[in-house]
């Protein structure tokens, strides 16, 4: 839970920098990118959790360089907010329309990974 407040938590300071230095110039984006094909993604520790079982419920994860590509055309448009793939954006307007909603398939979601736990 915490992952998920620091990054809504992000997102709502960049929105709030954006509107408070447009008349300076500043220009703030924040990048919102969803499952991205990186080192990370394959390297980090799972901790009792099988890594085939797992990415197996997961959306494929999206190239790095195709990300690289929509954040910088993002950014060159003076974007607010970029969300990159497909399923980040879904759930991204999701959240607009029902936040609660959300807030039950993303418990539903947390169940099936903890279910996939080994013992």
């Amino acid at each position: 839970m915490r992952q998920y407040t620091s990054k809504y938590g992000v997102v709502g300071l960049s929105h709030a920098l954006r509107i408070e230095g447009a008349d300076l110039g500043v220009q703030v984006t924040v990048v919102c990118p969803g499952l991205i094909d990186t080192p990370i993604l394959r390297t980090s520790k799972l901790i009792k959790i099988d890594r085939e079982k797992a990415a197996s419920a997961l959306p494929k994860p999206m190239p790095l360089r195709e990300c690289t590509r929509k954040i910088l055309h993002g950014v060159e448009r003076n974007r607010a907010t970029i969300v990159v793939t497909g399923f980040a954006r879904f759930y991204w307007i999701l959240q607009t329309i029902s936040p609660a909603l959300v807030r039950w398939l993303w418990k539903r979601e947390m169940r099936k990974l903890r279910a996939m736990r080994k013992d």
